[in-house]
């Protein structure tokens, strides 16, 4: 996940390693928090974390990824 990966270092940068680290840990905790989700480069869908809502990505029929609103993981 080469696109999560980026943004977590731009959380390190922006917020320091020890809160970015936190927000994204937060994410596979029960409560959920951070959650990210791309294609990988094999045209599978990637995620990691939980959403509070419950919300997940999905791709839709033309490829594009959108929201599927509080689906269970």
């Amino acid at each position: 996940m080469p696109h999560t990966a980026a943004l977590v270092d731009w959380l390190r940068q922006d917020f320091g390693k020890e809160a970015a680290d936190r927000i994204v840990l937060q994410g596979k905790s029960a409560a959920g928090g951070f959650y990210a989700a791309e294609m990988g480069a094999d045209g599978t869908l990637k995620q990691f974390g939980k959403s509070r809502s419950g919300a997940v990505a999905q791709v839709l029929a033309d490829g594009t990824l959108g929201w599927t609103k509080g689906a269970k993981q």
